[in-house]
C-alpha cells in the first residue's frame, strides 16, 4: 500500500515538473552573425579618427582586462679589445647582462615612482606595461642572445677627438643580430687613450641609433668607480646603470628628453636638469627616466601613452621589436564586457571577447584576435563597430568571427557604422551588410 502511494506521488510530481517546464517555453540559440543580425548606420561627417591619439593608449591604474604587458626583444653585444681586454669577459659579462635586465624589469614592473617635478604635482603613477626579454637567434646553435666581439677598431665609443664615433653605426652594421626584430644593445669601452688623460670624464653614457643602442662605461664603472668596494659583490652597479639603459631604450620607443619643451608631453616640465640634489636650483631634482639624473625611476602618463601608441601602430619600428604574445588563444585572458566600454585605441588580444547581457562595446580602431578567438554577444548585449575599425588576426591566422546569442526572442545586437574592415575572419557574414 505504501509502495503504491509513493509511486503515485512520484508520477504526479514528475508530470507536474514537465508541465511547468513546458509552460515556460524557454528557447536559446546562438550562431555566427549573418546580414540579418546587423544594423547598418551611415557615419557622421564630423567623426574624428582618434586611433593615433596617445591619450587612448595610456595604461590603466591597474592592468585592465583588455591590456597586455608588451615584451621587447633585446640582445647584448660586449665589444672587447683585440686581446680580449678592456671590457667584460664572458663569465662576468653574461652575469652582468642578466643582472641589469632583472633590475630594469623590476623597476618597470613595480618601481614607477611619483614625479619629483613640478613641486607639489599630482601626476598619476601608472604601470609601464612593458618589459625586456633576452632573445637568442634561433638560427645559431646554443645561442643565448649575449655576444662577445674582439675588435680593436670598434671596441670604444667617444664623442670628441679624432676617433669620435658617437653617432656612427659601424659597430652596429658589423655585429647586429636580427636587427629588424630585436633591439641590439652594444656595451662599449672608453678609448684607452682617453683614459690616460687626467681631464677625461669617464662617465657612462649612451645613444640610441634607430633600433639599436650604444652604451659606454659600464665596465669602467663596475671596476673603478669605487675602489673601496669589491665589484663582484656590489650589485648596485647594475641597479644604478639600469636607469641609463631604460633612458636609451626610451629613445628607441619614441621618447625625447623630458627637460626640454618639445618632447610632446605637458606632464614633463622643463627644468635645469640637475644630476642630483644640491644647492638651488638643484634643491629639487627630476627623477624622470628621460632626464639626466641619478634616479630615472618615473614615467608619466603621456610618455607611456606615446610608447604604447607606437607598440600598437602597424609596421612601426617599435612594434617590430615586440614578442608576439597575442597570437595563441589563452582563455585566461578573455575580455568580459559587463557595462559600456569604448575602445578608441588599437589593441592586440590573446583571448575571446565576451559581451554580457548589460554590456555594450564600441570598437573604433584596430583589434587583433588570436587564432580561434571570437566575439560573443549575450542576449541584451551590444557590439558597435565604428567606421575606422579593423577586426583582424595579426599573426597570419584566422579568428573565428562574431557569435550572437538569443534567449526567449532577445538577441545580442550588432551595429556597424560605415564600412569598417574585417580580415582573417573564418566565419564572415554577407558583404551586403557592409
Amino acid at each position: 500500500m505504501i509502495l503504491r502511494f509513493l509511486l503515485f506521488f512520484s508520477s504526479f510530481f514528475i508530470f507536474l515538473f514537465i508541465a511547468i517546464s513546458c509552460n515556460k517555453k524557454i528557447s536559446t540559440a546562438s550562431g555566427f552573425i549573418t546580414s540579418n543580425d546587423v544594423e547598418n548606420i551611415e557615419p557622421m561627417d564630423n567623426k574624428r579618427n582618434n586611433c593615433n591619439d596617445w591619450q587612448n593608449y595610456v595604461p590603466s591604474s591597474n592592468l585592465a582586462h583588455h591590456e597586455m604587458v608588451r615584451n621587447i626583444r633585446v640582445n647584448f653585444h660586449i665589444v672587447q679589445r683585440a686581446d680580449g681586454t678592456g671590457n667584460f669577459d664572458k663569465n662576468l659579462g653574461r652575469q652582468y647582462v642578466k643582472n641589469i635586465i632583472n633590475y630594469s624589469n623590476g623597476m618597470l614592473a613595480s618601481g614607477n615612482k611619483p614625479m619629483n617635478l613640478p613641486t607639489g604635482n599630482n601626476t598619476p603613477v601608472l604601470p609601464t606595461n612593458y618589459r625586456y626579454v633576452l632573445t637568442p637567434d634561433p638560427s645559431i646553435k646554443n645561442d643565448d642572445g649575449i655576444y662577445f666581439h674582439r675588435d680593436e677598431e670598434l671596441y670604444f665609443m667617444t664623442n670628441s677627438g679624432k676617433d669620435r664615433n658617437l653617432t656612427k653605426r659601424d659597430v652596429i652594421n658589423k655585429y647586429a643580430v636580427q636587427e629588424e626584430d630585436v633591439l641590439n644593445i652594444f656595451l662599449l669601452a672608453h678609448h684607452a687613450d682617453s683614459l690616460k688623460s687626467k681631464t677625461y670624464k669617464a662617465y657612462s653614457r649612451g645613444i640610441a641609433l634607430g633600433s639599436s643602442v650604444k652604451i659606454v662605461g659600464l665596465f669602467y664603472n663596475y671596476w673603478y668607480s669605487d675602489p673601496n668596494v669589491n665589484p663582484p659583490e656590489y650589485f648596485k652597479r647594475e641597479w644604478l646603470e639600469r636607469g641609463l639603459l631604460d633612458h636609451e631604450i626610451g629613445h628607441v620607443l619614441g621618447l625625447g628628453h623630458s627637460w626640454v619643451t618639445n618632447d610632446r608631453c605637458d606632464d614633463t616640465p622643463s627644468h635645469r636638469n640637475c644630476w642630483n640634489f644640491g644647492a638651488p636650483p638643484c634643491n629639487v631634482v627630476s627623477n624622470n627616466v628621460m632626464d639626466y639624473n641619478t634616479y630615472r625611476d618615473a614615467w608619466t602618463p603621456c610618455q607611456l601613452g606615446i610608447v604604447h601608441k607606437n607598440f600598437a601602430k602597424k609596421n612601426s619600428k617599435q612594434r617590430k621589436l615586440l614578442q608576439k604574445n597575442w597570437c595563441h588563444l589563452d582563455t585566461s585572458k578573455n575580455v568580459k564586457i559587463r557595462r559600456t566600454s569604448i575602445w578608441d585605441g588599437a589593441k592586440d588580444l590573446a583571448g575571446h571577447i565576451m559581451i554580457g547581457e548589460k554590456g555594450e562595446l564600441t570598437i573604433n580602431c584596430r583589434i587583433s584576435l588570436p587564432k580561434g578567438g571570437k566575439i560573443t554577444i549575450k542576449p541584451g548585449g551590444k557590439l558597435i563597430i565604428g567606421e575606422y575599425a579593423t577586426l583582424e588576426n595579426d599573426c597570419g591566422e584566422q579568428w573565428e568571427g562574431i557569435v550572437v546569442e538569443e534567449k526567449n526572442g532577445t538577441k545580442g545586437q550588432v551595429t556597424i557604422i560605415g564600412k569598417p574592415t574585417f580580415t582573417h575572419m573564418k566565419h564572415p557574414f554577407s558583404k551586403e551588410s557592409l
